[in-house]
């Protein structure tokens, strides 16, 4: 990208090695050069201050999600830009990268409900056989939810991976309860850096 400096007298813009404003022809010196500058690198600081702003209140949001489990505060697009640096793997390596620090083991939980009318499609499939997209839906979307918490959780514990990572399924039945199933996600959160 060409630097560029604002002519004083009009307001355009022309480039650092041209002598002459290409509108008014107004000299350009030393001086225009070093306020240019100088207006860049306010401009600049005053920018990286506002993302350690936004950074720090972001620390602060997570650290007061995590304590509460309530993660309604954030957007979808917030989470998964927080979650989108974080590493899962069902291994207990990485490929091309070094395992430095395991800080500890990570869980995350989701309980999805199947309402009656979707129970009772599946109850017929049983019988007659064949596949059940609806709870093929459901299985998918629990799992993608589970596995965007642990990478929260990761983030959270300070850790850019997780390794051995296993998902458990479970209905949960009982009285009141039909049609609950369970998905959790565990793993080890560990720090990792390229070979």
């Amino acid at each position: 990208m060409i630097e560029k400096v604002e002519c004083p007298k009009c307001g355009c813009f022309n480039k650092v090695t041209d002598n002459f404003c290409w509108k008014c022809k107004r000299p350009i010196d030393s001086e225009d050069l070093e306020r240019h500058r100088e207006k860049v690198s306010r401009e600049k600081a005053k920018r990286d201050n506002e993302l350690r702003i936004q950074e720090s209140e972001l620390q602060n949001r997570l650290e007061m999600a995590k304590d509460s489990g309530d993660w309604s505060c954030f957007s979808k697009e917030e989470l998964s830009k927080i979650s989108e640096s974080v590493i899962l793997t069902t291994s207990f390596q990485i490929s091309k990268m070094d395992i430095i620090k395991e800080i500890e083991i990570i869980t995350s939980e989701v309980v999805y409900g199947v309402n009656v009318f979707k129970d009772v499609m599946v109850q017929v499939r049983d019988i007659f056989g064949g596949k059940s997209e609806t709870m093929k839906k459901v299985l998918r979307d629990a799992r993608k939810e589970v596995l965007e918490q642990l990478k929260i959780e990761a983030y959270c514990a300070g850790a850019n991976a997780v390794i051995c990572v296993d998902l458990d399924y479970q209905e949960i039945t009982g009285s009141g309860k039909n049609g609950l199933m369970m998905l959790v996600a565990s793993g080890t959160a560990v720090v990792a850096s390229p070979q």
